[in-house]
């Protein structure tokens, strides 16, 4: 069979833990030996699963071809192994030989992932904490910044973008493409209109919003909601709103009040959603395509499945939860929880608190925040356009910084995960990067 060796493709100085020492196979599996004296193996099955040479892969379209599915029936044992340069390991087997990058393999080993990849702490916070703020000027140059800071605390706020539907965009596509809505815009506008009120009393009315989770009957809620003021007008008193870690909050309500956290964590209650008009104007014969639906039955809380780190909170804004039993006394627990979970999450000792203003844009996580706003009051003029960025343009957006930074090409990238490729972008010495 022929050999077309590729992983010469760089001289970039990759850190010890990423470089092999030693080599060695059986049958049935490849063992790395690497520099940082971590062991892993990968059984033969899995290697040839994942050839990327051009006899089963398509590099130029990230495919695999047709032709490697009986290669993957057929299966044959290891012959031998073999380590070209530093970075590209040989697989022989009786019918074929392919290269694998030798980071791309330690990555694939997650019991690496703690070592290589170390989770950084995403720092709770209360109403202490102030919301780091970029320059819309800036939006592109300091992307990486701010959206670093996005996923760390939550928020951010971009000053001085034009008060339009265009400044909105023109920070949020740089995420990805805005979530489409089951209204006749993506981009919502929030104007207390007589309208709008009647559809939704507690989104459009003048009255205190209480801290909530947008779309929060979703299965999957929006990530990433952005608002951007486009008037303003407060003879007398300020519209001022605020965003809430729910984490926090979550996380002190799990050491304060134990058996309502285990209540909200683990009872599911049903989020619906019922609307069969919208604010917008459209013609009468669209009206029925924005009909809309919901139904989800979930916890409050959620968490993962050892029921330890928090995914995200899906709180309403409304007190319209269902329990799904008819235990009297759970039912009666239940919203005892509930009742002690809402007042501590419009604690303003939980709040940041800031006024949205023509050209200010804040952009927050609305799986771990929860927002809200004050009275607006009645001689006052506002109008916040805003729009959302799902979870999947979200996590794509880091696999792409992420892959981006790892230097390797494309098709090492392809089908990693979001964890692999965050070890990947940590590959490279420091000291030859920061000279890059």
């Amino acid at each position: 069979f022929a050999m077309h060796f590729e992983c010469s493709y760089s001289s970039t100085m990759l850190r010890a833990p990423f470089l092999v020492r030693t080599l060695a196979n059986s049958k049935n599996a490849l063992q790395v030996t690497w520099r940082d004296g971590v062991q892993s193996t990968f059984p033969s099955a899995w290697l040839r699963a994942l050839v990327r040479d051009d006899r089963y892969f398509e590099a130029s379209s990230l495919f695999y071809k047709p032709e490697r599915l009986p290669f993957l029936a057929k299966g044959a044992p290891i012959t031998s192994v073999e380590l070209r340069g530093e970075k590209c390991v040989v697989v022989f087997w009786e019918d074929h030989c392919s290269e694998f990058d030798s980071s791309w393999l330690r990555a694939q080993d997650l019991r690496n992932a703690p070592t290589l990849a170390p989770k950084q702490e995403k720092p709770l916070w209360d109403s202490s904490f102030k919301i780091p703020e970029y320059d819309h000027s800036s939006r592109e140059e300091h992307f990486e910044s701010w959206i670093s800071d996005l996923d760390r605390y939550g928020a951010v706020i971009i000053d001085d973008a034009p008060p339009n539907e265009k400044g909105l965009l023109s920070v949020m596509d740089l995420i990805g493409p805005v979530l489409q809505r089951w209204h006749p815009k993506d981009v919502f506008t929030m104007q207390n209109t007589a309208k709008a009120v009647e559809i939704d009393f507690y989104a459009y009315s003048s009255e205190t919003m209480g801290a909530h989770t947008d779309k929060a009957y979703y299965v999957n809620p929006a990530k990433i909601q952005a608002l951007l003021g486009i008037k303003y007008s407060a003879p007398k008193d300020d519209t001022v709103n605020f965003l809430v870690d729910g984490f926090k909050v979550a996380s002190d309500l799990r050491k304060e009040h134990p058996d309502a956290f285990r209540l909200l964590s683990t009872t599911k209650a049903r989020h619906g959603r019922h609307r069969v008009r919208v604010e917008e104007e459209c013609a009468p014969k669209d009206r029925r395509m924005y009909e809309w639906d919901a139904y989800l039955n979930t916890p409050v809380i959620i968490t993962d499945d050892d029921e330890v780190k928090m995914i995200r909170v899906q709180f309403a804004k409304h007190a319209g939860f269902e329990l799904c039993t008819d235990d009297a006394k759970q039912t009666k627990e239940f919203y005892k929880a509930y009742k002690i979970f809402r007042e501590m999450l419009n604690d303003v000792k939980y709040q940041t608190k800031f006024v949205i203003k023509p050209g200010t844009m804040v952009l927050f996580d609305n799986h771990r925040l929860l927002h809200g706003r004050g009275p607006i009051h009645a001689e006052s003029s506002r109008v916040v356009i805003g729009g959302y960025i799902s979870e999947e343009i979200w996590d794509s957006r880091w696999r792409l910084i992420f892959g981006k930074k790892s230097g390797l090409p494309p098709k090492w990238q392809y089908g990693c995960n979001l964890k692999s490729l965050e070890m990947l972008s940590q590959r490279i010495s420091e000291r030859v990067s920061g000279q890059s």
